[in-house]
C-alpha cells in the first residue's frame, strides 16, 4: 500500500511538471483604423494585452489594423504556431457583429454594403474557435473585445451584439458584454474591459474562472451598470495566468512599467513593440545593456519566389521559407546582403531597416552576444523563440530571442528551419547561429554570398 502511494505521488509530481511547462501561445488582433465608425481603443488594448502576456510566458503574435488577408494570415500562421497539449489565447478587439446568429469579426477596408455580404467579407468567429480544437490544444481561451458599436449604417436588424457561442471541452469563450448587447469603447486608452482584464490577469495564484469573475465585477462597476461581461466555459482543468513560476523569472508590469508600454515610441523601459510606419507592422523591441535590439525578425516587403534574385528596382523584396508566405509571419522575410543595403533612406547602413533603425554590424552583433551570453553558446541567455513553441519554455531574462528561420541558399533551395538561422551583418558575411534544441553555438561569419537569403535583425540608431 505505501508504494502504491508512492507512485502515486511520484506520478502526480511529473504531472505538475509537465503542465507547468505547456507552452504559452497567443494572437493579439486590434483594429482601430475603419473607414466606417473608426475607433479609438483597439490598437491600444492590443498593445497593452500583447505586454502584459509576454510578461505572463505566454509567446506573442501582435498583429493592428489588418484587412481581410492578413487576418486570415496571421489566423493560420497562429494556428501552425500550436502544437497538441498548448494552451492557446486567442484575443481580438475591434468591431464584431453577428448575422443569422453567427459571429463575426471584422477587418479593416471592407466595404460591405449588405448583410448578406458580411459572411464573404468578415472573419466568422467560430472558425477561430474551430482552429483551436483542431490543433489539440490542451486548454483554449477565446477573448473578445468587440461589438462595441454599430459599424454599418445597412445594419438595422434588431439584434445587437455577439450570439452565445458553445464552449467545447477544455475552452473558454469570453465576451466584453452579454449576448445581444453592445460593449463601450471607453473614453481612457483602453477599453473598460481590457483596462479590467490586464489589472486582474496578473495577480498570482488567481484561477482562471475566478479571474474572470473579478473582471466582471470591474466592468459592471466601471460602466454603471451599463456592460456586463461574459463568459462560456467547459474548462476541465484549473488555470492560472500568473503562477509562482512567472513570478520569479518573468514578473508581472508593474503600474510604472505599464504606462511606459502604452506609448509604443517610447524605449526607455526594458522592452514593448514599435510601429514600422511603411506598412503598419507591430515588432517587439528589447533593450540589451546600451543597445535596443529587434526582438522579432524584419517581415517587410513585396514576396517573391525564390527562383528569382532580388534587384534594386525600387521594391524592397523577400523570399518566404518553401515559398509559402504564411511562413515569412512567423519567421520573417529572407534577404539578400544587396537588397537590404540598397534602400538606405536617410543615414548610412539603414538599408530596408525601419526609419530610426539601422543594419547592425560586426562590432554590434558581439557586444549583443557579449552582453547576452558573454560567450559563444547559444543555448543560455539567448533562447529561440521557437522553442518557446513547440519545445520546452526556458529561462530568458534577456527576453531577446533567436528565431530558428533557416536560409536561402544561393541556388533558390531553402534549408534548416528550425535547426539554424543566419542574419546580415552591414559588412559582408554575416553572423550564422545554430541552435538544435538546447545547444549550439553563435560564429560571426565572413566571406558568405550575397546571393543568399538571411533574415535581419535590425538595431536602434
Amino acid at each position: 500500500m505505501i508504494m502504491k502511494w508512492h507512485l502515486i505521488i511520484i506520478c502526480l509530481f511529473y504531472l505538475s511538471i509537465s503542465l507547468s511547462a505547456q507552452n504559452r501561445t497567443s494572437l493579439v488582433i486590434g483594429n482601430s483604423d475603419y473607414e466606417t465608425a473608426p475607433l479609438r481603443n483597439p490598437v491600444n488594448d492590443a498593445r497593452d494585452v500583447a505586454s502584459t502576456l509576454i510578461n505572463l510566458g505566454f509567446n506573442v503574435m501582435l498583429f493592428t489594423d489588418l484587412n481581410h488577408q492578413r487576418m486570415e494570415n496571421a489566423i493560420r500562421a497562429f494556428e501552425n504556431s500550436l502544437s497538441a497539449g498548448d494552451i492557446a489565447l486567442f484575443y481580438f478587439s475591434g468591431h464584431g457583429m453577428q448575422v443569422d446568429g453567427i459571429n463575426y469579426l471584422i477587418p479593416i477596408g471592407e466595404n460591405i454594403r449588405s448583410e448578406n455580404e458580411v459572411k464573404f467579407n468578415a472573419i466568422p468567429a467560430d472558425q477561430i474557435l474551430e482552429k483551436l480544437r483542431s490543433a489539440g490544444c490542451d486548454i483554449n481561451i477565446i477573448i473578445l473585445d468587440a461589438c462595441r458599436d454599430n459599424p454599418f449604417s445597412f445594419y438595422r436588424s434588431g439584434t445587437k451584439g455577439f450570439a452565445p457561442m458553445n464552449a467545447p471541452s477544455g475552452s473558454i469563450i469570453c465576451y466584453s458584454t452579454s449576448p445581444g448587447s453592445v460593449a463601450i469603447d471607453g473614453t481612457g486608452s483602453n477599453s473598460p474591459y481590457t483596462d479590467a482584464f490586464i489589472e486582474t490577469i496578473q495577480t498570482p495564484g488567481l484561477e482562471i474562472e475566478r479571474a474572470f469573475r473579478i473582471i466582471r465585477e470591474s466592468v459592471v462597476s466601471q460602466t454603471a451598470g451599463e456592460q456586463t461581461p461574459w463568459n462560456m466555459t467547459s474548462l476541465i482543468r484549473d488555470f492560472y495566468f500568473a503562477e509562482e513560476i512567472y513570478e520569479v523569472s518573468n514578473p508581472p508590469i508593474n503600474q510604472t512599467q505599464k504606462s511606459a508600454t502604452k506609448c509604443v515610441e517610447d524605449f526607455s523601459g526594458i522592452s514593448g513593440f514599435f510601429a514600422d510606419t511603411r506598412d503598419g507592422q507591430e515588432y517587439k523591441w528589447v533593450r540589451i545593456g546600451e543597445q535596443i535590439w529587434m526582438a522579432e525578425n524584419l517581415n517587410h516587403g513585396r514576396f517573391i519566389p525564390s527562383s528569382e534574385e532580388m534587384s534594386n528596382n525600387a521594391i524592397i523584396e523577400k523570399y518566404c521559407y518553401s515559398n509559402n508566405e504564411d511562413n515569412c509571419l512567423i519567421y520573417g522575410g529572407l534577404y539578400q546582403l544587396e537588397e537590404i543595403l540598397s534602400y538606405s533612406y536617410s543615414k548610412k547602413n539603414q538599408g530596408i531597416c525601419p526609419d530610426g533603425w539601422h543594419v547592425p554590424n560586426k562590432l554590434e552583433w558581439k557586444t549583443l552576444i557579449y552582453k547576452a551570453g558573454k560567450d559563444f553558446a547559444a543555448a543560455n541567455m539567448i533562447q529561440p523563440e521557437h522553442w518557446l513553441i513547440k519545445k520546452t519554455k526556458a529561462s530568458n531574462s534577456t527576453r531577446f530571442s533567436l528565431l530558428p528561420s533557416g536560409h536561402r541558399t544561393r541556388k533558390g533551395k531553402f534549408e534548416e528551419l528550425e535547426n539554424s538561422c543566419y542574419y546580415w551583418t552591414s559588412e559582408e558575411g554575416g553572423v550564422f547561429i545554430y541552435t538544435r534544441f538546447l545547444g549550439g553555438y553563435i560564429k560571426i561569419a565572413g566571406n558568405m554570398s550575397q546571393k543568399n537569403g538571411f533574415s535581419l535583425r535590425c538595431i536602434k540608431d
